[in-house]
């Protein structure tokens, strides 16, 4: 906590750019309490309502492996409460999650790249317009990015701090965000091998196996009791590339015939989703080997609604919130990224291995996210935000080479 106190305290701008997320905090938090916004929530929400009320971890009275439990687990405290102020009260602890993420980027950034990029960072991702917004939604993103900045941070501390980070909480925390956020699974297995000089991959592997089996074997267990089937993450596979064939939500598929959408309609009334991605599988994989060159397109389509806009909102595209909170934000990020790896390519020599190895590793983390949802639906919004935050610690290379062969080439006061 000290530490904590410390950072924010040592530089007038880190101080600045905290009260100022101070103020909009406590602006959005009178807003919720005073105005009469309704709080979008869906299946998180639901299962954690069932949970509150002793029906176990089902929806829709099925039980069910649609949602990985970190993020109902968290709603459920809140479920218990009436369900206004219940989704008042999580909405708000998200805001207040979100204001302290800030915080920890502008000082995971600081440790990396030093205080004036983390001010830069923390304060594009104060104004980010969605970031803004989206913790009035009560999604399993407004939980996924702060885990995502959280393990950042102590990864960071861990291989840059003057104080010794328990590779225990390391690696739970890790796990715990990959049972979050299932794609992002292989992204942390590949940080869990980055390790100090001091410490030997032997000595890490005990840490990385139990802190596993503690944070996964509960909920592996609990489905192998349920379905008599091995669920690491969650059901949701064949399902996922099945709406994939899907336009949007009440548009009919071109790929897959009547009888099996009527099929599947029936069928996902009787029985759980567990046992539906048996019947979900035979239709897929005959839509593919019938449809393959659709299917690439397909892909590529929702490759590019994943870096633009879902279909859904096609007749909103140019509504006022759509073109603040989406357009502008993914247009200016996509051109940052790219001349920022651009730059770095050219001034390679410049970098050192660290940064190198930091842009091409996050780098490759977004293209991969991009290509699993291509692959299967790109539908949601909140798709893109679980890894837009990650945009803005690509531009690194960008701003150096702005900050020093621009300004200060021009204005020698600022070496």
């Amino acid at each position: 906590m000290y530490a904590f106190i410390r950072f924010i305290k040592l530089d007038i701008w880190t101080k600045r750019i905290c009260l100022l997320g101070a103020f909009l905090l406590i602006g959005k938090l009178l807003f919720l309490l005073f105005s009469d916004i309704h709080i979008h929530a869906i299946e998180d929400w639901y299962i954690a309502q069932n949970l509150s009320d002793g029906k176990g971890y089902t929806i829709h009275d099925h039980v069910t492996a649609l949602k990985t439990p970190i993020y109902p687990l968290f709603l459920t405290f809140f479920a218990m409460l009436p369900d206004v102020t219940g989704t008042l009260l999580a909405s708000a602890s998200q805001h207040i999650l979100l204001f302290i993420t800030n915080i920890l980027l502008m000082w995971a950034l600081t440790l990396q790249y030093g205080r004036k990029y983390g001010n830069i960072i923390g304060l594009l991702f104060l104004v980010h317009p969605a970031y803004f917004y989206y913790p009035f939604i009560l999604e399993s993103t407004a939980l996924t990015v702060p885990l995502s900045v959280l393990y950042l941070f102590i990864v960071m501390r861990y291989l840059y701090g003057r104080t010794k980070i328990n590779n225990w909480l390391r690696y739970s925390i890790g796990w715990i965000l990959a049972l979050c956020q299932p794609i992002f699974f292989p992204i942390i297995c590949m940080s869990m091998i980055v390790k100090r000089k001091s410490d030997s991959y032997v000595s890490l592997l005990f840490p990385i196996i139990i802190s596993f089996m503690i944070v996964f074997s509960p909920w592996i267990y609990r489905n192998k009791l349920v379905f008599d089937s091995i669920v690491v993450f969650k059901s949701p596979f064949w399902m996922n590339i099945y709406e994939g064939f899907y336009p949007s939500n009440g548009i009919a598929s071109k790929y897959i015939s009547k009888e099996n959408q009527t099929t599947i309609d029936s069928l996902r009334n009787m029985y759980n989703d567990v046992k539906m991605e048996q019947y979900y599988k035979p239709i897929v994989m005959n839509t593919i080997v019938d449809y393959p060159a659709e299917y690439v397109m397909l892909s590529i389509d929702r490759f590019k609604q994943f870096w633009t806009i879902p279909h859904r909102y096609d007749n909103n595209i140019f509504s006022f919130s759509i073109f603040i909170s989406r357009i502008i934000p993914q247009f200016l990020l996509t051109i940052g990224v790219l001349l920022s790896t651009l730059v770095l390519i050219k001034y390679r020599e410049r970098h050192n291995f660290s940064t190198i190895y930091v842009h091409t590793f996050l780098l490759i983390s977004i293209l991969y996210v991009s290509i699993i949802y291509s692959l299967t639906q790109s539908s949601n919004i909140r798709f893109k935000l679980d890894i837009e935050w990650i945009e803005l610690l690509l531009l690194y290379p960008l701003f150096e080479y702005i900050s020093v062969d621009i300004l200060k080439k021009k204005n020698p006061r600022l070496n």
